[in-house]
């Protein structure tokens, strides 16, 4: 018991970064967080759109003024033009803003 205790103890803190999972598919994750109108300057940020490899665990986000389809998907341009690589498959939920220009995106990077 204590040895499995290690292992999952290791597997939960190990530095390494798996970018892939068992089946060689690359899973993302995403969704968009509200804040509390965070102002910088002009600019009234409402929303912050988050992206998580499943396998890894990174997390990026990225913040926005608006929910609609359009600024999510230059969102997701920016995220991905970092760190991030476009995935196999990504997982959100069925909300608008996830439609429209974000599925066009995502058939462009075949997602």
């Amino acid at each position: 018991m204590a040895r499995e205790a290690s292992v999952v103890a290791n597997i939960f803190t190990s530095s390494e970064v798996h970018t892939e999972t068992s089946l060689g598919r690359y899973i993302h994750q995403a969704d968009l967080l509200f804040l509390t109108h965070d102002t910088i300057g002009q600019r009234t940020y409402k929303y912050a759109l988050v992206v998580v490899d499943v396998a890894s665990r990174y997390v990026d986000a990225k913040a926005l003024t608006s929910k609609d389809s359009s600024n999510v998907a230059k969102a997701f341009e920016k995220i991905y033009s970092r760190k991030l690589s476009y995935p196999n498959t990504i997982i959100v939920d069925p909300g608008k803003e996830f439609m429209g220009d974000v599925t066009n995106l995502m058939e462009r990077h075949d997602v």
